[in-house]
């Protein structure tokens, strides 16, 4: 729980996805209401218009579209809801490498990035910087903490129950990351200094280590950036 603590206080002062073509088997969710997978839609020209995760037939998750090459929007739908237009410049992604591990990561290129920090256990930090106004921006902390003699399993455990224990901190999910192996996450709500915050911590195991990804945002602004943050969490990777 003092690992919970230092990634909050980091944060504070941090802030302080014819006639159209497919890549795949399928013609479109119409034709298929239990396609699950990718889809990607093409003009007759081969440009990439939109891609997106289809769950049923039906449109999931992040979907991204394209106009003459580039990027034009971002949303995020559930059960083919549009829930979220979001902000495209989120994904717009840099490759970054994880000092003392041979690591590497995307993080959104217009996200103001640290990674020269007093403890040596922390890789990389970052936060979007929205306005002056702002309460408290979005922010992640790349971390990693060495297993020793504690299995992966023990180590998940006990961070469950720190939190369980922990009055001011509220567990909400503890999930297996799907996209990733030997990684899972959990989310949390917490009040610090009046301000409820929403977060995301991530848990991957890499020979020896456990690599911790914490994600914070205002609490209402959570739903926003769940699936970024999952994705750029997801991302950690040997650096080839």
């Amino acid at each position: 729980m003092e690992k919970l603590k230092y990634i909050i206080i980091i944060m504070l002062p941090i802030y302080l996805f014819v006639s159209c073509k497919r890549e795949q088997t399928k013609k479109s969710s119409k034709d298929d209401k239990y396609y699950n997978g990718l889809s990607k839609e093409y003009d007759v020209d081969s440009n990439l218009l939109k891609e997106g995760m289809i769950e049923n037939g039906l449109k999931q998750g992040i979907w991204k579209y394209f106009k003459n090459g580039k990027l034009s929007s971002v949303k995020r739908f559930k059960n083919d809801t549009l829930y979220y237009e979001l902000d495209k410049s989120d994904y717009y992604y840099k490759e970054v490498k994880l000092k003392n591990l041979d690591l590497s990561m995307k993080v959104p290129k217009n996200w103001d990035v640290t990674d020269d920090h007093t403890s040596q256990n922390v890789l990389l930090s970052a936060s979007k910087i929205i306005d002056s106004s702002t309460v408290y921006y979005p922010t992640f902390v790349v971390s990693y903490e060495k297993l020793g003699e504690v299995t992966f399993k023990d180590y998940l455990l006990k961070e469950i129950n720190s939190f369980k224990n922990e009055p001011n901190y509220i567990l909400l999910d503890f999930l297996k990351n799907e996209l990733v192996e030997k990684n899972y996450y959990l989310k949390y709500i917490v009040n610090v200094d009046s301000i409820n915050i929403g977060g995301l911590i991530m848990y991957l195991e890499y020979e020896g280590n456990v690599i911790i990804f914490g994600a914070t945002s205002l609490k209402e602004d959570m739903e926003k950036y769940k699936l970024l943050f999952l994705d750029i969490g997801s991302s950690i990777k040997k650096d080839i």
